[in-house]
């Protein structure tokens, strides 16, 4: 993979929230809105003779952007083209807007989402009046009697998340039959891997390229990634080619062997990542995942493989290499404050075959090290809204590897909406493991939205740890102390259904003198200064 500086992302994953559906329907009070930045008051016999759904949110909920999405595209567009439910009565969507604060963030978001019909709620009073805890809110009123004169207006449902366009079409459907009674629930899905080929709700392509250049080392990395959205939950498939190209240098004289020579090397790895996370609106969901890749997993092990390589593979003892692993993984979200906070705790399985080092003992010969490792890590992470301009995320983390002391982290950052169109994202990140090994780092991203499609962005990032090695004067391919900066600029369109952003910058990472055990890896551990680009393009149907 690309080396980078620390950095994690904030989760995004869609909240969870418990839902209630209403035995039997309740009459609505008079209900008066203001149209969304205007002045024009709008009452709810406007849609009078039809059934209309009500989509509560504010541009900084995170699982409300799809949550509109799906209901235009799967409610309104279906009842549209149907004319009406089973029974033939129109149905609606209208977005009600509980936070005024930002305008031109609720323009953004009313704009990427496809709401045709937006309401101002000042303060989230009809969204407390009808017992709103959290967002998304789903209301359905029922106004197939209702007029201008007659304001026969019933609530069938409301409930606090979004369990996914079935659930609502179903409820729907049920109005105006026979009975007044709300049909049940669908179930949660068909078996695996049948629930697969379900028509899906939504789609999620996306394709990117990164590039990290210095004078030695040239690595590339291509990704395409696949998310299906069918009911109950997320499907995240992932494919990444990585190469890597090495000009190889020999350790300088006394040093270096007779037999090591310059060499250019060029590696490939490819790697496979398949997931599943639970959606809907129970306050806990599951997610599960696993992968597999081949092939070098960074240029730092193709140098030193290549090192090994010339000095030892005349003897009978030595092997190629054939590096590559696989992974698992397992973890649930929980939401213990409705809409504002949640937790999320993972558990990950690790196992990699590495390419070993080697070693001449006494009566022994040629030595080969280890080259099986096995790594567990959990995680816990805490994402906080702290108000509708503040977002945090810390998560902890520990990390146990065959042969290496267990290594514990902690990282934070913070979305901040500075204002109207500034945004601002400092992240810090802290790492220890025994004996002596510590990493820091910090960084802040700065982002200005230029209109409702473009955003530019500046971003600067620093690095630094106490090396690998605890004994300098034992051979070691262990890393020196290293200190690394990262500045850049970047470029972000955002449209109805895709997406393209484009980043640029230098890399720079400087190390300690090598040590006595150091000096053979020498021009591995060389201050660089790289070039890198990275690329992405996203396409949502």
């Amino acid at each position: 993979m690309i080396p980078k500086l620390p950095t994690f992302r904030i989760l995004t994953t869609a909240m969870l929230v418990v839902a209630c559906t209403l035995d039997a329907a309740e009459a609505l009070p008079p209900l008066e809105l203001r149209n969304w930045k205007g002045e024009e008051v709008v009452r709810l016999d406007a849609f009078a003779g039809k059934i209309v759904v009500l989509d509560f949110f504010a541009h900084w909920c995170v699982p409300c952007l799809p949550t509109s999405q799906a209901l235009e595209k799967e409610v309104r567009a279906h009842y549209r083209e149907s004319g009406g439910n089973p029974q033939g009565i129109p149905v609606e969507v209208v977005g009600i807007n509980i936070d005024q604060s930002l305008p031109a963030r609720t323009q953004f978001y009313i704009r990427k989402s496809g709401l045709a019909h937006v309401l101002d709620d000042k303060d989230g009073t009809l969204l407390k009046a009808l017992g709103g805890k959290g967002i998304p809110f789903i209301a359905i009123v029922d106004g197939r009697r209702a007029t201008s004169e007659n304001q026969d207006w019933q609530l069938v449902s409301a409930s606090t998340g979004f369990n996914g366009s079935d659930q609502v079409r179903t409820i729907i459907d049920g109005i105006g039959g026979q009975s007044r009674s709300i049909p049940d629930l669908p179930a949660r899905g068909n078996p695996w891997p049948t629930v697969f080929f379900e028509k899906g709700q939504s789609q999620l392509l996306e394709a990117s390229v990164e590039t990290l250049q210095s004078a030695a080392v040239d690595l590339l990395d291509t990704s395409f990634r696949y998310r299906r959205s069918i009911q109950g939950g997320d499907i995240d498939l992932s494919f990444t080619r990585t190469v890597i190209d090495i000009a190889y240098q020999p350790p300088p004289a006394p040093y270096a062997y007779s037999v090591e020579s310059p060499l250019s090397r060029s590696e490939r790895m490819t790697s496979y990542q398949a997931g599943f996370q639970e959606t809907g609106v129970d306050s806990v969901l599951l997610n599960a995942s696993g992968g597999v890749y081949d092939g070098y997993a960074d240029f730092r092990s193709v140098w030193i493989d290549e090192r090994f390589r010339q000095i030892n593979n005349t003897s009978l003892q030595y092997s190629n290499a054939d590096p590559g692993g696989w992974n698992l993984a397992t973890g649930a979200r929980w939401e213990y404050l409705p809409t504002t906070g949640f937790a999320q705790f993972d558990l990950v399985y690790q196992f990699d075959v590495v390419s070993p080092g080697y070693e001449w003992q006494i009566g022994k010969g040629l030595v080969r090290g280890i080259d099986e490792l096995e790594t567990w890590a959990a995680s816990l992470g805490f994402e906080n809204v702290l108000t509708p301009q503040i977002r945090t995320l810390h998560q902890f983390s520990a990390i146990d590897t065959t042969a290496r002391e267990n290594r514990y982290s902690y990282q934070a950052s913070m979305n901040y909406a500075a204002g109207e169109h500034w945004v601002w994202r400092p992240v810090f990140g802290l790492t220890k493991e025994d004996p002596n090994f510590t990493s820091t780092s910090f960084g802040l991203t700065i982002e200005y939205e230029l209109d409702q499609d473009w955003a530019l962005s500046l971003s600067g990032r620093h690095y630094d740890d106490t090396g690998e090695i605890e004994d300098v004067a034992v051979i070691s391919s262990a890393a020196p102390p290293m200190d690394a900066f990262q500045v850049g600029a970047g470029i972000r369109w955002t449209g109805t259904d895709r997406a393209f952003r484009l980043q640029a910058g230098k890399y720079r990472t400087r190390y300690d003198e090598p040590g006595i055990g150091q000096v053979e890896y020498y021009h591995l551990y060389q201050d660089r200064d790289w070039l890198y680009i990275e690329c992405s393009f996203s396409l949502n149907f």
